[in-house]
Order: C-alpha cells, then sequence, then structure tokens
C-alpha cells in the first residue's frame, strides 16, 4: 500500500539525516535468509497472544540497519562494493524512468493501430532487452548484497542466501524479444506481398 511506501521513504531521509549529523555511518541490508540447521528447523521462539502459547517460528528475511562508527576501516572488497551500490542505483533510478515511457510510447502506437511496424518492433525488442537487463542488475545487486553484507555482520543462528525471486523478469524479458522477433517475421512477409503484389 502507498502509505506504507511513503511512511518508509520518509524514515530513511530522516535515518539518513540523523546519519549526516553524527559520525556514525549508516547501512541498510535486505536479506534472504535461512537457520542455520536447515530450512522449516523453527529455531524461535514467539507467543500467541490469543491462546498464551509458545509457538516455534522461523525468519525468512531481514531488514537490518547498522550503525557504525565513521573511523571503523573497512576492507577493499567492502568500499568497492558501497561505490558499486551506488552506481547501480543509478542505473535502476534510469530503467524506471524509461521503461514506463517505452511502454507508454508501445501504447500509442498500438491504439493508433500502427502494430506491425518497423518502429514499434524496435520498441518492443528495446523493451525486452531493457527487462533482461533489469533482471540482471537486481541479480547483481542481490550478490552484492549478500557479500557486503557478510564482511561486516553475521546474524545468530541464520546464514544469509541468494534471493531468485526476481526471475519472472526474465521470463518477460524473453517473451517479449520473442514477440517482437514474430512481428519481425510478419512484417519481412507482409513486405514480400506487397512486393509480389
Amino acid at each position: 500500500n502507498l502509505s506504507s511506501y511513503v511512511s518508509a521513504f520518509k524514515f530513511g531521509v530522516d535515518m539518513g539525516r540523523e546519519s549526516a549529523k553524527t559520525d556514525r555511518d549508516l547501512s541498510v541490508f535486505h536479506l534472504k535468509v535461512i537457520p542455520e540447521s536447515g530450512a522449516f528447523s523453527y529455531p524461535e521462539k514467539i507467543m500467541n497472544t490469543l491462546t498464551g502459547k509458545e509457538m516455534n517460528a522461523e525468519v525468512s528475511e531481514l531488514k537490518i540497519m547498522l550503525f557504525e562508527n565513521a573511523d571503523v576501516l573497512h576492507s577493499g572488497l567492502y568500499n568497492f562494493i558501497e561505490v558499486f551500490k551506488i552506481i547501480m542505483s543509478f542505473l535502476f533510478i534510469g530503467i524506471t524512468i524509461y521503461l514506463p515511457v517505452l511502454f507508454i510510447k508501445i501504447i500509442r502506437s498500438v491504439t493508433k493501430g500502427n502494430i506491425i511496424e518497423s518502429k514499434m518492433i524496435s520498441r518492443i525488442s528495446r523493451m525486452g532487452w531493457v527487462i533482461i537487463i533489469f533482471f540482471l542488475l537486481e541479480t547483481i545487486g542481490g550478490v552484492i548484497n549478500v557479500v557486503g553484507a557478510q564482511e561486516i555482520l553475521a546474524v545468530e543462528n541464520y546464514r544469509m542466501v541468494m534471493d531468485y525471486s526476481n526471475y519472472p523478469f526474465l521470463i518477460l524479458g524473453v517473451t517479449t524479444l520473442l514477440l517482437s522477433e514474430i512481428l519481425r517475421v510478419s512484417l519481412n512477409l507482409k513486405e514480400e506481398q506487397e512486393l509480389t503484389i
């Protein structure tokens, strides 16, 4: 829901300001974790407030906010990861702006009835590649997030793992490229037909 995103954004801005005023660096990690004893081992104990009974539970995702003194020295790998994360953030911003613009142009062409034309096919192809690039950036970002987190923290009873839940973007990108190729073949057939007539 939108209000939760707005409050999360506001909280992030406030925490960033607090970090800038102090000598502490703020790091935020979104991590997928599994218990060291294996999935579905339920190592945590939580209380069911309705029944008053204890239940077994297990954490699968963590959002960790870590404040560190600015004078803490990190490895070269960690510093490289932090710089790379900043570069990737700009790439994500570019893609999230470009993709809707491209989609709107495609929708406009479809509403005008210009489906099988080279400009439209080129846009669909570009959209497929952009979605695949988005998938790759997400995957690389996930790897970097886990490696960076492993450099500076360890979670008791849990180990950090890669999150592979973004594969639908790869499927969508490949499907979009396949659609563009089908339309390209259709355009070629149409042009050949017009030449023979």
